[in-house]
């Protein structure tokens, strides 16, 4: 798909469209003496992998930083409040046979605050089924967006924090 111009209905100025661009947050943390990643289930409202896990994403909305919606995104599917300057950048995907052609943003950090928190009343009706701190020694008991999910969350805690189990 090539990037080409559109027309703006309710301005009549012409605007491109071209890939988009989103984020994907590992979000860790210790429950119950559990090494744990923030998880949603995909509700009846998205497009796709609809009753999968994946760890917490979403598209970068106009004058909004990476960052910025990486924290946005975590606390409207979650209502986790995370602070951006926690947040590490672990890499990006740019493969433009990827699903959608979406330009991925992987960013990770370690959360302190309360565990009690979890809510999807901040997002999209239908966006999110389930919210959970999933153990990491039971990612497999989980149905994931695809298999690359278990092991980039495994990567990434284990490279930036070590042993979970």
């Amino acid at each position: 798909m090539k990037n080409y111009p559109l027309i703006n209905p309710e301005t009549g100025k012409e605007v491109w469209i071209s890939r988009s661009v989103a984020v994907a947050v590992s979000v860790f943390t210790k429950v119950n003496g559990k090494y744990c990643v923030l998880a949603n289930k995909r509700g009846p409202g998205l497009p796709n992998h609809v009753g999968q896990w994946n760890v917490i994403s979403g598209y970068i909305d106009y004058d909004e930083t990476l960052k910025e919606a990486a924290v946005r995104e975590v606390f409207e599917e979650t209502g986790v409040k995370i602070n951006i300057n926690d947040l590490n950048l672990y890499c990006f995907e740019d493969d433009p046979k990827r699903e959608n052609q979406v330009i991925l943003f992987r960013y990770f950090c370690w959360y302190n605050g309360p565990k009690d928190v979890l809510t999807n009343k901040n997002c999209e009706p239908n966006e999110v089924d389930e919210i959970k701190w999933i153990p990491l020694s039971e990612l497999n008991d989980y149905e994931w967006t695809s298999e690359n999910h278990k092991r980039m969350i495994r990567c990434i805690f284990l490279t930036n924090y070590g042993k979970y189990e």
